[in-house]
């Protein structure tokens, strides 16, 4: 019989802010960022899309006038331990140069199994 609990695991999350336009190398920069956080083992990623918004460059974009809404903010979320989330985010530093990157400390709630 196995049993399930909660623990609390110290860990980081990686936001990445980015234009839904940005390309890295002939595809879009946040699936890149994904796929390669994935092939790195991260706990998980979410990317999601904003309805407005603007960056470092403070040129605000808009799903308002969606004819000229090509760059739509993006943010993209990597979650994971704090001993594991350096090694997803050194192989994105290349892309992630010109865009805003926050790192900020969480608790992470995974669940236990242990079995008799």
């Amino acid at each position: 019989m196995s049993t399930h609990r909660w623990i609390t695991v110290p860990g980081k999350r990686l936001r990445i802010l980015i234009g839904e336009a940005v390309e890295w190398q002939g595809h879009p920069a946040y699936r890149v960022i994904a796929k390669q956080a994935q092939q790195h083992g991260a706990l998980a990623v979410l990317i999601s899309r904003g309805i407005e918004g603007f960056g470092p460059r403070h040129h605000l974009e808009t799903e308002r006038f969606v004819e000229v809404s090509v760059n739509l903010p993006i943010s993209i979320e990597i979650l994971d331990t704090i001993e594991h989330i350096e090694q997803v985010l050194m192989p994105l530093a290349p892309i992630l140069r010109e865009h805003l990157v926050t790192l900020t400390p969480v608790e992470l709630l995974l669940e236990e199994t242990t079995g008799n």
